[in-house]
């Protein structure tokens, strides 16, 4: 394993962290690590662990990762529960209120700083590093704003270093604050030009999931991060454990984003299962395959017959033969619901291993031997902006709530330049979709 392929993760936020808590607890158990870091099991030859772990010189294993909040409480938490590397942990000592505005100009220098401390270190600690993961959500003020600013600036540092977000939107029927719409327009606008792909969470899929696999239970906070961890993990694994068909994280970039701006991807994972409800008897690879592209299981509410694949990578864990895969896809091709752009008709990146899936201790999610999970670009998820942008339309026609932003330092234009390329997404998208190579074209 080289350590020119070391990942940087970076979570923000009290969304983000809590996210990483129950990630890296997935993280480590499927690497055998236990809570300290200490190894648990030998390393496996076809284990990137050094990938998202670093070894120090006593032997232990640390998250190659920073949380970043601007407020102690909830890192706190997590420092009690779990052991970090204390140069993990950039606490700030007042948050931002929900508000994107405060979160991005009105952070304190020296809290940058110590967020640059924190990059630093990891940087030290590698010969290079292939990229950078964040996640956070886009609908608070240090999700949404503090980090939106931050990456900028990781931008202009390393513009080279591939910047892979993990972003958590507002959902269609679910809200936590009512000026989400404000926070995370801007969030994506600032954001469009300093990632390089982002995946799409929403809260209301998330418990769609669970209700599904919990349907008589409370649906808390763990169960909803443990879903997403599944989502995140499968979209990794590729970068973890090496494969027949391995893929590295430039190559996401390169196979699903054909032009800069279209960067958004839609997550799906199958099976799900739960001791809650009863297993089908059939988990082939053609049925866990063909359950991936239905959009129930997806990390997003978006409808795929309202638009078409531009392309999409499949990452398999656990023993399954090509030749399985190659038949799964033949029927999936077959399909009403799954239509790929005239343009880009091959559409299917593959990525293989072996080591299957795991679940850290008190998940009540279940698990079989093998899973798929797909990170696909497709043109629906322009009603996912249309969304937004219907929710920011209302509210600013009003000027409600604008002055809370203006005090700290942000004005109208902001909002009307975020609200235009949101226009611009949505017409980029279905100008995507419709267009066709004619047939002299093809001649």
């Amino acid at each position: 394993m080289s350590a020119a392929k070391a990942v940087i993760s970076v979570h923000f936020g009290q969304a983000g962290i809590q996210v990483g808590q129950s990630l890296w607890e997935l993280y480590a158990e499927e690497h055998g690590l236990g809570r300290l870091g200490v190894e648990k099991k030998k390393q496996q030859k076809h284990e990137l662990r050094e990938v998202f772990f670093d070894e120090n010189c006593d032997g232990r294993f640390h998250p190659r990762l920073l949380y970043i909040d601007l407020e102690p409480s909830v890192i706190d938490f997590v420092q009690s529960v779990s052991n970090y590397n204390p140069t993990s942990l950039v606490i700030g000592q007042e948050d931002a209120a929900n508000n994107y505005a405060r979160g991005y100009h009105c952070t304190p220098k020296w809290f940058t700083e110590l967020c640059d401390d924190g990059i630093r270190h990891w940087m030290e600690r590698s010969d290079g590093i292939q990229g950078m993961m964040f996640a956070h959500s886009l609908c608070g003020g240090t999700g949404g704003g503090f980090a939106s600013m931050y990456i900028k600036r990781l931008q202009d540092f390393f513009p080279n270093v591939m910047k892979f977000g993990f972003q958590l939107y507002p959902s269609p029927q679910i809200s936590s604050t009512v000026v989400e719409p404000f926070n995370a327009l801007s969030a994506i606008n600032q954001l469009s030009d300093t990632i390089d792909v982002a995946a799409i969470l929403d809260n209301e899929s998330v418990i769609k999931i669970n209700q599904r696999l919990f349907p008589t239970e409370t649906i808390t906070h763990r169960y909803m991060n443990a879903v997403i961890s599944q989502f995140i993990g499968g979209v990794t694994s590729p970068l973890r454990f090496d494969g027949k068909l391995n893929v590295d994280i430039r190559e996401f970039q390169t196979n699903l984003v054909p032009f800069s701006r279209l960067h958004y991807m839609v997550i799906g994972h199958a099976p799900w299962f739960s001791a809650c409800v009863q297993r089908p008897d059939n988990t082939s690879i053609r049925t866990i395959t063909s359950d991936t592209f239905n959009h129930d299981g997806w990390s997003v509410t978006c409808n795929p017959e309202y638009g078409k694949y531009i392309a999409s990578s499949l990452n398999y864990r656990g023993i399954i033969p090509g030749h399985a895969i190659n038949t799964a896809l033949a029927g999936v091709r077959k399909r009403f619901d799954v239509e790929f752009v005239d343009w880009s008709p091959t559409g299917f990146k593959i990525g293989i291993h072996s080591e299957p899936p795991k679940i850290p201790a008190g998940c009540k999610i279940e698990i079989g031997s093998q899973s798929c999970t797909m990170l696909a670009n497709h043109t629906a998820l322009r009603y996912v902006y249309r969304r937004i942008a219907h929710r920011f339309d209302s509210m600013f026609a009003k000027q409600a709530f604008l002055h809370w932003y203006q005090g700290c330092g942000m004005e109208n234009d902001e909002f009307i330049e975020a609200r235009e390329y949101l226009m611009q997404l949505d017409g980029d998208y279905w100008d995507a979709q419709k267009v066709s190579i004619s047939d002299d074209e093809e001649d």
